[in-house]
């Protein structure tokens, strides 16, 4: 496929990637200030985000059918090798192709947000390669203990609560993350804390601009005053920690304490992308992770299991059916 957009052939293509309830709609809004295009369709603002989500709505559908492909409707699980060879995922990555192609089409800045990038990474690359831009990836990162906070707190406001707990949800902060982290070794690439963005939304919006190789103009600079004043509040965090308190806590796996520190350290610029420990560690979480495969895969299959006794206001009695030797034979 030819590339889109520019003179020499290459667009510049952003996209924005997470864990959830980690501020990127706060950093996507950042980087759209910048002039990046992230397309008319957007998802509509909802209570659980009112200033927005600037996640395209087409592409979020195809990507739902994705996880759907990879990892069935759990949130804890990870990818068996042999679905990432799927007939159905490879129609699915022509279907996102011809997407994104109609979309943007002769645009020479554009990007998206979804949270499913970086979870699925091998089937987003290849349909990034096929595309043939300038890709520079941008992860919008958060300490996990607030991100896993944030999430219980929105999840009890629901009548089903799939929350799962603190511990549960830092678990699946691991499958979002670790697995495929490695694979963005040598690939153009800015973590963005959205703490720092609250505290200092000027100096990342300028960071961001360095980074996507945009000229720091006076015109970006007042956009990104309106961003600081028209857009972000205090309110926007209702979970602080710092880092120290990580490693501090028990609910906390030891190797999200690991992850996070190199996140923080790419974020705050103390550790270099190239740094070859960084991706030294990266390569060894995910194997680590594999290790833990068949205990994530039962928590997830007993939450989904959960899930639908809490939709099902029958489901007590098949168990008490069997306790009291109902419809045994005799």
């Amino acid at each position: 496929m030819a590339a889109l957009g520019t003179a020499d052939g290459k667009s510049l293509i952003v996209p924005v990637m997470m864990s959830s309830r980690s501020g990127s709609s706060v950093v996507a809004h950042g980087v759209q200030t910048l002039g990046i295009d992230f397309g008319a369709q957007l998802r509509a603002p909802k209570a659980k985000n009112p200033l927005g989500f600037f996640e395209d709505r087409d592409v979020l559908r195809l990507s739902k059918r994705a996880h759907r492909l990879l990892a069935g409707r759990a949130r804890l699980a990870l990818v068996p090798d042999e679905r990432w060879s799927s007939p159905q995922l490879a129609a699915l990555e022509d279907e996102m192709v011809a997407l994104l192609t109609s979309r943007f089409h002769g645009i020479e800045r554009w990007g998206f947000k979804n949270g499913r990038i970086l979870r699925f990474l091998p089937f987003w690359q290849r349909v990034l390669e096929r595309l043939g831009g300038d890709v520079r990836y941008v992860f919008a990162t958060r300490n996990p203990l607030a991100s896993a906070e944030s999430r219980v707190r929105g999840r009890r406001r629901k009548t089903m609560d799939r929350s799962g707990g603190v511990a549960i949800n830092l678990y699946q902060w691991l499958c979002e993350v670790v697995p495929f982290f490695h694979r963005l070794e040598g690939k153009p690439l800015l973590v963005v804390d959205f703490d720092a963005v609250v505290a200092e939304p000027a100096g990342q919006l300028e960071r961001l601009a360095a980074f996507l190789g945009l000229e720091w103009t006076e015109a970006r600079a007042r956009a990104a005053a309106n961003f600081a004043t028209g857009f972000l509040n205090e309110d926007l965090r209702h979970h602080r920690h710092p880092i120290d308190e990580l490693g501090a806590d028990p609910r906390v796996p030891a190797a999200v304490v690991t992850m996070y520190r190199w996140l923080h350290g790419l974020a705050s610029d103390t550790v270099a992308p190239d740094d070859p420990a960084l991706w030294a560690s990266m390569s060894e979480l995910s194997g680590e992770l594999k290790v833990l495969a068949p205990l994530i895969d039962f928590a997830g299959s007993t939450e989904q299991a959960l899930w639908r006794a809490q939709l099902n206001p029958f489901s007590p009695l098949p168990l008490l059916a069997r306790r009291l030797g109902w419809g045994r034979d005799r």
